[in-house]
This record gives C-alpha cells, structure tokens and sequence, in this order.
C-alpha cells in the first residue's frame, strides 16, 4: 500500500543483534557475534545509493 511503513525493534546480547518486525514480528538473529554470510546484516551496503537518485528525479518535476 502506499504510504505505508513497517517499523523494526533490534535488542543485543552480547555481540549477538536480534530485529523483528514491530510489534508482534518474530525474532532472528540480524548479526551473529562472528561473521556469518547468512546473516541479514550482509545484505547491508555502504555508501549513499539514494541522493543521486533523488536529485535527478526533482530536476524531471
């Protein structure tokens, strides 16, 4: 639906990151204490992939 948001919590313990979906969502591990490829936080990229983007469609409008 447009204009509709989905919220997450995110708790820690230890070097461990959980995140579920707010507010009844189930929890997993987001981040594992020691790198792990099939963790969600790998799917993460640095950098600003969004500005650019933007900036060029409102130069269109």
């Amino acid at each position: 639906v447009k204009g509709s948001m989905t919220c997450f919590e995110h708790r820690q313990v230890g070097k461990v990151i959980y995140k579920r979906k707010s507010p009844d969502g189930e929890w997993y591990v987001f981040k594992s204490s020691r790198r792990n490829r099939s963790d969600e936080s790998m799917k993460l990229k640095y950098g600003d992939y969004v500005t650019t983007k933007m900036n060029r469609i409102k130069a269109k409008q």
